[in-house]
């Protein structure tokens, strides 16, 4: 796949340049306060800059030390999830991908770790909202100066999967980050390269899915009225938990009802702790679908276990 298209924002007179092939869009913003420096960690005015890079709303509660923004946040997880499930892994258990999906040029995984300074004893709740979907951060690398609340900049990787931040100036902080257009056409690329064309293709998704905790890939799997449904039912794009969690495929069964549907059914070992606890068995109804022109087959119905490791409820 090629290389994300990247988003630069100069923020201080803050600078948006939307790079195309033959274009460049800016747009400016005045920042009235700097960039400040704190035990070698630079923090920058959140709300300008959350703003300028497509914030919503933001919300300060003083009281009780909530930062609450809306951002596009669903859209970022499913777009990690993905990349969490498409990523080559070492763990034996897990269940291989397709052929035609192995080594393929994913862009750089945009979520980094917070190592921020503990700048203050009480920390404050970071809530990023995204209509009912929401995650809460405890942030502890943050300053209240002159009525204005300064993050450490990693929070924008974090908030806006900002994968490039360089301090420009005590004013001026450029950005690098995929904005929802960008990330959208990302996201489109993706389900239409990962999309099963074999029953099997559709079992190794599901199966990977779970183990890999990417709701993602288990939802590429699905056919059109199961995604529906899973998205009335949603509540995040990780599933299951690190303790217990999925392991191998063990017992792999198919059931040919015809020419256009299968049946299969599944046992996977449980895993708690790093060993083998016991085992978890789910019943795959998978269907022959055309969708624009081109055939495809996808999981249309679920059954058994699957509670806790799928996004199935």
């Amino acid at each position: 796949m090629k290389q994300a298209l990247k988003k630069t924002a100069l923020v201080g007179t803050v600078l948006l340049m939307l790079s195309s092939i033959n274009t460049i869009q800016a747009k400016e913003v005045e920042v009235s306060v700097p960039i400040i420096c704190e035990k070698g960690e630079n923090l920058i005015p959140i709300r300008k800059v959350a703003e300028t890079l497509g914030a919503k709303s933001i919300t300060w509660n003083k009281k009780e030390h909530i930062l609450s923004m809306e951002v596009d946040y669903k859209l970022s997880h499913l777009y990690l999830s993905y990349l969490n499930g498409l990523e080559e892994t070492n763990r034996e258990y897990v269940e291989p991908l397709p052929p035609r999906l192995r080594n393929m040029e994913l862009p750089p995984y945009p979520l980094k770790g917070i190592n921020g300074q503990q700048l203050e004893q009480r920390s404050i709740t970071l809530e990023l909202k995204d209509g009912d979907y929401s995650a809460s951060y405890a942030v502890y690398d943050y300053k209240i100066a002159d009525n204005t609340l300064y993050l450490g900049e990693e929070w924008l990787n974090t908030i806006f999967l900002a994968d490039s931040i360089k301090i420009q100036s005590k004013d001026k902080l450029q950005v690098q980050y995929l904005d929802k257009g960008e990330l959208e056409e990302e996201v489109k690329t993706l389900e239409g390269l990962i999309k099963p064309t074999t029953a099997e293709q559709a079992i190794a998704l599901w199966s990977r899915g779970q183990q890999t905790r990417s709701g993602a890939l288990q939802y590429s799997a699905l056919s059109e009225p199961l995604q529906k449904k899973v998205m009335e039912q949603f509540s995040g794009w990780v599933t299951g938990g690190s303790s217990p969690s999925l392991g191998k495929l063990v017992s792999q069964q198919a059931e040919v009802v015809d020419e256009g549907h299968k049946v299969y059914t599944l046992q996977y070992d449980e895993m708690l702790q790093g060993k083998v606890s016991g085992h978890i068995q789910q019943k795959v109804f998978v269907e022959h679908v055309d969708q624009n022109g081109k055939g495809f087959w996808l999981i249309t119905g679920v059954e058994g276990d699957t509670e806790y490791y799928s996004l199935i409820k």
